[in-house]
């Protein structure tokens, strides 16, 4: 059975955020050890989220997809709305 558009939605999400926390993007802000995005007291770390980004193979729409989302759930934690954020700006200047 072919999946539906909305799954195809979740596993891309999911893919995206299984990338971010295979690079160490997010850091414990107490010892700086990798952790989850939505663990108690979770920093960026943004020269790991730009080789992510560099080396990742999602494509610029996979990226507008999650940036969207991460965008527009209120119930985002910040560490991911700080990572929407940084990629749209990297998207915007890369087709300008």
């Amino acid at each position: 059975m072919a999946k539906s558009a909305e799954q195809n939605h979740w596993e891309l999400l999911m893919a995206l955020e299984d990338h971010l926390q295979a690079n160490h993007v997010f850091k414990n802000g107490f010892d700086g050890r990798p952790c989850h995005s939505d663990s108690y007291m979770t920093i960026v770390d943004f020269a790991a989220l730009d080789a992510a980004f560099a080396k990742s193979e999602f494509s610029a729409d996979d990226w507008k997809v999650g940036c969207e989302y991460w965008l527009t759930n209120e119930n985002m934690q910040p560490p991911l709305r700080l990572v929407g954020h940084t990629i749209e700006r990297k998207l915007k200047k890369a087709s300008a």
